[in-house]
């Protein structure tokens, strides 16, 4: 039974039916509060510990095949030889849907956890997740030396009711980007290294001593995301720190070199909350840009921790690109949103959605793509649900700009209560290119003639990019479907009934609408439904929404020389969905439609930026189209050089975008 509170609800991600040794993502258990299972010890100069874990501290993701046999491990690599695991914290989610649960370590994946491990241990009480965030503290009768190799640590269990939610999705993991060693599963018919497969990393937990450790370290992330700058401004970039001495880390002092021409800054220190030995903070580094347009390759190195030589040996470097651009732009945040009628958690994805588009008004596009479960959904196309089908594991899930994959609508990557909005913020910031899209219907309003202006602002010699379209729309409603399959419109709502969100309005709602109904008499499907829901969003049309349109953009890519590309959407006999043969035309009000323009990077498969309208029949409405009473070109929107935007002058140079698509800097006394 699920349980009908926020904080411990398990939200289910598919309604698939998984194969045997086919692993399926189950959803998550959000708002969890994990406690600290492992013992803390004062450090001494040499001895030291550290918990090792692919886990991200953050979400609890259910994974399972619905098999009775499971065995999960993580893989402990050889730069921990020598070292000792003395505890280890294994994530039960539900322990009265599991029998003989055993903790162990082995040099290699066992194949028979009984007589190939070099421990093994019975646990005879786990604790469960599920009811109060505890992990299952296990300690090792003798602390077990790490082999030159590395080694496994594991454990395994068997499911006793694989009808339960947890006993189908026993195992837990973070959701995460994949790490390699970071999850290898077996059901009983052999390991499957899962790298690269989309689960995300195991929750396993090792506490591993040393009396070798140093005392002043620390490693960073070998990459920083690619920054931007105007020309001769500042701007920052973020790298990822984790303290591997047995001194907290409390200062870390770096230089910043120029790739090409080898030139290194300064040496510079930077203040940090005490980060303890395997613990990762994120910090900000200053980057000054060049004053000529470009891409320059920068090395962000720790030299010292705590005032001292950074006695890490490797892993000391982060690389990373600063894009020098003639201007600065914001950059349009995209969600592309995986959703169902018939998906009985997809109101969050509503609540989601509607939080964003309040929040980030002017720099927010969503996009709701929908499928269908339990029963076809009248708003379901054909090319896009297969396009997201291949990110997403399953309803409600979205991509944010393509470099974001898997979130939740909601809860985003973090698991909190609209923790998509922080997504978001941190998303939010300079493009390599403008994007100003115009749609005009033709005369008798059948035909949407779109025209797209691309001003990069850069240079390029090859241009890597590639338009796509999508014809979204507000205020879709069945309240007029009188047919048979009516409840095709109904949107299933689980959360009605909820506590623990009366203080966050966009999720409260939904915990007050429902009714209890059978779709079509299926008894199978009885529960709360949303018969009234008003749908916006709605991707009902796609152009090349994969890969773009081949040739929308061509090279050489000339600064601030605007690009020009022209298409149309021809509904002259409407817009069948996927299922017309239950549901008519998806064009139910023409006001409502407006076009995106996607500008996608054909390298990585980002969006590097988007731009939304609605319709006009000459071309003039919305503030980029704006005019003078005059016919001269208008001020439609001022900017700060650092591509915030402000509805005053304020002091210093400001970046004025004109109605004609035009910009201009001025400086403001």
């Amino acid at each position: 039974m699920v349980r009908k509170c926020l904080i411990w609800l398990v939200l289910m991600a598919c309604c698939c039916v998984a194969n045997a040794q086919e692993p399926k993502i189950g959803g998550t258990l959000d708002g969890i509060t994990v406690k600290n299972s492992l013992r803390e010890r004062p450090q001494t100069r040499v001895y030291a510990q550290e918990v090792f874990t692919y886990w991200s501290g953050e979400n609890i993701g259910m994974l399972g095949a619905g098999t009775t046999d499971n065995n999960i491990a993580i893989l402990v690599p050889a730069e921990k030889a020598g070292k000792r695991v003395e505890e280890i914290a294994i994530p039960i989610i539900d322990a009265s849907v599991l029998t003989d649960v055993r903790v162990w370590v082995a040099e290699q994946l066992p194949q028979n956890v009984d007589t190939d491990c070099s421990v093994l241990v019975e646990v005879s009480n786990p604790s469960s997740i599920a009811v109060d965030g505890s992990l299952t503290l296990v300690s090792l009768p003798e602390p077990y030396v790490i082999p030159e190799s590395g080694c496994y640590v594991g454990y395994s269990f068997t499911v006793t009711n694989a009808q339960t939610d947890y006993g189908y999705y026993p195992i837990a993991t973070d959701g995460e980007a994949d790490v390699q060693g970071g999850l290898y599963l077996d059901f009983g018919y052999g390991w499957d290294d899962c790298y690269g497969q989309g689960y995300g990393n195991s929750c396993v937990q090792v506490l591993i001593s040393g009396d070798d450790y140093p005392e002043n370290s620390a490693t960073v992330e070998s990459e920083f995301a690619t920054v931007f700058a105007a020309l001769n401004g500042t701007t920052n970039a973020t790298i990822n720190v984790t303290g591997q001495g047995a001194n907290p880390v409390q200062s870390v002092s770096y230089t910043v070199r120029d790739v090409a021409t080898g030139t290194v800054s300064e040496e510079q220190t930077v203040q940090t909350d005490e980060l303890a030995i395997g613990n990762s903070t994120a910090l900000t580094i200053p980057l000054s840009a060049e004053a000529t347009v470009g891409t320059y390759a920068k090395e962000i190195t720790i030299t010292k921790v705590n005032g001292e030589a950074n006695e890490a040996t490797s892993k000391v470097t982060a690389a990373g690109n600063l894009m020098v651009l003639s201007r600065l732009v914001p950059r349009k945040t995209v969600m592309e949103e995986f959703t169902a009628t018939g998906c009985w958690y997809c109101t969050r994805g509503i609540a989601g959605m509607n939080a964003l588009q309040d929040t980030y008004p002017d720099t927010f596009i969503g996009i709701a793509v929908h499928g269908s479960m339990n029963y076809p959904d009248p708003m379901q196309i054909a090319e896009y649900p297969d396009f997201l089908g291949t990110y997403l594991g399953g309803y409600p899930s979205c991509l944010l700009n393509r470099s974001i994959s898997n979130a939740d609508p909601y809860f985003g990557t973090s698991g909190n209560m609209l923790g998509i909005l922080d997504d978001v913020a941190g998303l939010q910031g300079a493009a390599e290119a403008e994007v100003v899209v115009n749609p005009v219907w033709n005369a008798d309003s059948t035909v949407i003639s779109v025209t797209t202006n691309v001003t990069f602002l850069t240079n390029y010699d090859e241009a890597n990019y590639r338009l796509a379209y999508v014809l979204v729309e507000d205020g879709l409603s069945g309240a007029n479907d009188n047919s048979v399959y009516s409840y095709g419109w109904w949107q299933a709502n689980s959360y009605l009934g909820a506590t623990g969100a009366d203080n966050e309005p966009y999720i409260y709602e939904w915990t007050q609408r429902g009714e209890t109904a059978s779709p079509g008499g299926s008894s199978q499907l009885t529960g709360p439904y949303v018969k009234d829901v008003v749908f916006d969003h709605v991707a009902i049309m796609t152009q090349e929404i994969a890969d773009g349109i081949e040739g929308s953009i061509s090279a050489p890519i000339v600064m601030e020389e605007t690009q020009t590309h022209q298409t149309e959407f021809d509904i002259t006999n409407g817009v069948m969905p996927y299922y017309s043969q239950y549901f008519g035309d998806l064009v139910q009000n023409k006001n409502n439609l407006k076009v995106v323009a996607l500008l996608l990077n054909t390298e990585t498969g980002e969006i590097v930026n988007a731009d939304e309208k609605g319709i006009t029949t000459d071309g003039t409405s919305g503030i980029n189209n704006a005019v003078t009473g005059d016919g001269e070109a208008a001020e439609v929107a001022r900017y700060t050089l650092d591509g915030k935007q402000i509805s005053a002058p304020v002091k210093g140079i400001n970046v004025i975008k004109m109605s004609d698509g035009t910009t201009k800097k001025v400086l403001v006394k």
